[in-house]
């Protein structure tokens, strides 16, 4: 279930062209209650990894200006405070931002040179803001369909319209029609594809569930090998988990080979260049963060430095293997110390000699709230037994961990290592989604750095490590 949870945002390196080019952004906050505004971008495909493109202080009425560069239609996020959008530049972009702090989305506003498609994007989140999250995949096939198809016929009668109306389609405004009308389609192909799964896991379901025989009919129109659509994070999560379902479906008629395997076959016969780089790395990428296999990890990252020249994606996977490899079972857990509820400061060694279970969460996570009936009762099952429950939230806000421990009543020890994917722990222990579980012993060795959740029977083997 993991490739549910995860935003798989593997962006390719932002890559440079010969001219120099510059995008310059500027504007007034109304309203204004901190001191900086940031252009943030994902710098490749192949992790989660973000850098700022620029920052300006907001002067004293509210105005700011910088000046970056950028040489190639991408996407970007505006940010400000606790508030973030996405844009859309292009080289030579110069627009004008205006906005009411007080009202962020309501009001932002681009004028000059690319504010069509951003105009766009301001308009759409209105209209259609994100709501899916995990309460669609619960309707039974019928209402899912019809929910997910009306919402796709809007959004893209919208995207129709809007551009309609823009007489002089630049090339910056037509990379951006491109990109976009790829975002919509995967939205939709990708929530379709996902449905059978996620509908058994929300539901609890210990059998599959029988479809429509037309249910995926939607595949005949639209192609999973679409380089061009590569931009898309939409699409480049589409094509990753249909890889993954063709490798299943594969392995199902013949059981002679290795889910890997069939994965690395299926990418090898149905993409080339820039898209067959990328799947192959992400294979070796999740093999090493998310199976925790570092032998097949191995064996895959050398056979993909044999035919790829890709020396961005080898250096990255040759860190994470390295890191990787300092997490293996046996190997000291990394130390930390963050503050619990009551600001007190709380390490990891505080708990030599009893089994810690690492949960690393966040309030805003699904997945993890999805958990905490799970977590209760092992628990309970557990209180009387030398294990450890502790739970390090990677929350930015800490009002909101508070108020989600009061609430749900939570028990365990709780800690905080602020900063979401860019925390402390997150690094430590090479999180690349959550929640995400570790279990240490009672020696301060990792045991397992990618352990079941407690929804997966771990207590199976907490009791086998307690033995």
């Amino acid at each position: 279930m993991q490739h549910l949870f995860k935003i798989f945002l593997f962006l390719i390196p932002f890559q440079i062209a010969t001219a120099q080019q510059t995008v310059t952004i500027y504007g007034e906050i109304h309203n204004p209650g901190s001191g900086k505004v940031y252009i943030k971008y994902l710098e490749n495909y192949l992790t989660n990894d973000k850098a700022y493109a620029d920052s300006a202080l907001i002067d004293q009425n509210g105005n700011f200006s910088m000046a970056f560069p950028w040489n190639k239609s991408f996407p970007a996020v505006f940010i400000y405070g606790d508030e973030r959008t996405v844009m859309f530049l292009s080289p030579a972009d110069s627009m004008k931002i205006t906005v009411d702090a007080k009202q962020f989305y309501k009001t932002i506003k681009y004028e000059n040179k690319g504010a069509e498609a951003n105009n766009y994007l301001a308009q759409k989140s209105l209209l259609f803001p994100p709501q899916r999250g995990s309460v669609i995949f619960k309707f039974e096939e019928k209402v899912f369909t019809q929910l997910v198809d009306s919402l796709h016929n809007e959004e893209m009668k919208n995207f129709n319209e809007y551009f309609s109306k823009i007489k002089s389609q630049s090339p910056s405004v037509a990379a951006f029609m491109e990109y976009e009308e790829a975002e919509i389609k995967y939205n939709w192909a990708s929530a379709k594809t996902s449905y059978a799964e996620a509908y058994e896991y929300y539901n609890h379901l210990s059998t599959p569930i029988v479809l429509a025989n037309d249910f995926y009919g939607f595949l005949k129109q639209i192609p999973f090998n679409n380089p061009k659509a590569i931009i898309a994070s939409n699409y480049r999560a589409y094509v990753l988990d249909y890889v993954n379902s063709q490798a299943e479906i594969n392995r199902k008629q013949d059981t002679t080979k290795d889910i890997i395997q069939y994965k690395e076959k299926f990418i090898e016969a149905n993409f080339s260049g820039e898209l067959k780089d990328l799947l192959y790395a992400k294979l070796v990428y999740n093999l090493l963060t998310q199976d925790n296999d570092i032998t097949n990890g191995k064996l895959y990252l050398e056979k993909y430095k044999a035919t790829s020249q890709n020396v961005n994606y080898i250096s990255i996977l040759d860190k994470t293997l390295a890191i990787v490899s300092k997490l293996a079972a046996g190997n000291p857990a990394p130390g930390f110390t963050f503050p619990d509820l009551n600001g007190k400061m709380v390490s990891l060694k505080d708990f030599k000699g009893k089994i810690v279970y690492l949960d690393i969460w966040a309030s805003w996570c699904g997945p993890c709230r999805m958990e905490i009936p799970y977590a209760s009762k092992l628990e309970e099952e557990m209180k009387d037994k030398d294990v450890v429950f502790l739970c390090v939230s990677v929350d930015a806000d800490e009002n909101a961990w508070k108020k989600i421990i009061k609430e749900k009543e939570l028990k365990g020890v709780h800690l905080l290592s602020t900063g979401n994917f860019e925390s402390e722990i997150t690094k430590l222990y090479n999180v690349k989604g959550i929640p995400h579980y570790v279990i240490i012993d009672k020696e301060g060795k990792i045991a397992d750095s990618n352990a079941k959740r407690p929804s997966e029977h771990v207590e199976t083997d907490l009791v086998e490590l307690l033995k």
